[in-house]
């Protein structure tokens, strides 16, 4: 009920976004500033709420956390788990979703009225669309939509195809010689002719196919989301498309060249310590950097990046890279020494009688760079 009443203020039409963001904050047990506030229980993972919705939405699950076939006045199939010290918000976890993937809906992004005005019809999703009127919200649900769904080298996104069909695969072989003992037991309690192997395998591949262009649609879907009860536009992914760049983190060799490759324009800010190039509000980071040409790389380090276009900026592209650097008087490092250790255990010279206390000193380097 905190949590239910806390982000229906949210939607308040005599509130400004600093004080939105104030609440978003407060829901997370923050002061505006992002530091803790004791006073303030934990209510929300946002995150987690965030890519809770993700995943309905790309499932395109008509049953939960909103039911379709309650016309979507009612909440149905989800689960949320706290922990009660206070410390941690609620989390929320997916549950029978058998009307989902290619047997789901085109769109579940709303908004819907389950949970307008009473707390015992709420779900994720109302919270979700209350947050919804905060812009810092939107633009962090854009951040995690960037990671998830589009296709970065090896950061690639765990809702795009390639990643969805590696799992789907590898499901659909565990129990590939085992449908057949399913179909001749249950083939035939539903109709005639019994189910085969052979309609399993038609399902599978409609889901396959689903999987191939899923991520591109639902992003789509996100451009166009709008606020509840018709208070406007409210894209969950911005228009504006974020930076790519010639290579997404991984290991490269002291002075590569990363370059950031423009999409639909604007001005690139980026930042090499991990930091987020704009400021909460939509200003710019003291500090930010930007690209006017090739990022020599030339040590280990997190780039993050952002188009602007006026007011307007796109999402975050993130990015570690490690720098591979062979060993030398600059970074070569002792980091621990085991020295004059313990006489052997009776449990290591029954191992080998041979053990000596000599037997376990050592000492470890590390290559720093």
């Amino acid at each position: 009920t905190q949590l239910y009443n806390l982000a229906n203020t949210m939607r308040n039409p005599g509130l400004n976004q600093t004080q939105r963001y104030a609440i978003y904050q407060q829901l997370q047990g923050k002061n505006p500033d992002g530091t803790r506030n004791p006073a303030y229980p934990v209510l929300l993972d946002t995150d987690n709420l965030i890519e809770y919705m993700q995943v309905i939405f790309y499932s395109g699950d008509r049953d939960a956390p909103i039911s379709n076939f309650l016309g979507n006045t009612s909440p149905n199939n989800w689960f949320g788990i706290r922990n009660r010290n206070g410390e941690e918000g609620f989390r929320f976890i997916v549950h029978d979703p058998e009307h989902s993937l290619s047997h789901g809906l085109t769109s579940r992004v709303g908004p819907f009225p389950a949970g307008d005005g009473n707390v015992l019809k709420s779900s994720p999703q109302w919270i979700h669309q209350m947050l919804m009127f905060s812009d810092e919200y939107r633009l962090r649900f854009a951040d995690l939509a960037r990671r998830n769904f589009y296709e970065m080298g090896a950061d690639s996104g765990a809702l795009t195809a390639a990643e969805a069909l590696a799992r789907f695969n590898a499901r659909t072989a565990e129990i590939d010689l085992a449908i057949i003992g399913e179909s001749a037991r249950w083939g035939d309690a539903k109709r005639e002719p019994a189910f085969t192997r052979n309609n399993w395998v038609s399902a599978t591949n409609n889901t396959r196919n689903f999987f191939t262009s899923r991520a591109a649609t639902v992003i789509n879907q996100l451009r166009s989301t709008t606020l509840y009860g018709g208070a406007g536009s409210a894209p969950l992914y911005p228009s504006l498309e974020a930076p790519q760049f010639n290579q997404y983190g991984g290991q490269v060799a002291p002075g590569f060249n990363l370059a950031i490759v423009s999409v639909s324009g604007g001005t690139f800010y980026y930042t090499p310590d991990r930091s987020d190039p704009r400021l909460v509000g939509g200003g710019i980071k003291p500090g930010a950097l930007v690209y006017s040409g090739g990022v020599p790389i030339n040590a280990t380090q997190v780039i993050n990046a952002r188009a602007r276009v006026g007011t307007n900026w796109s999402a975050l592209t993130t990015s570690q890279f490690s720098v591979n650097s062979a060993a030398n008087s600059s970074n070569l490092t002792i980091s621990e020494i085991n020295y004059n250790p313990a006489e052997p255990s009776a449990a290591e010279l029954a191992i080998n009688p041979a053990f000596t206390a000599d037997s376990f000193e050592w000492i470890e380097l590390r290559n720093i760079g």
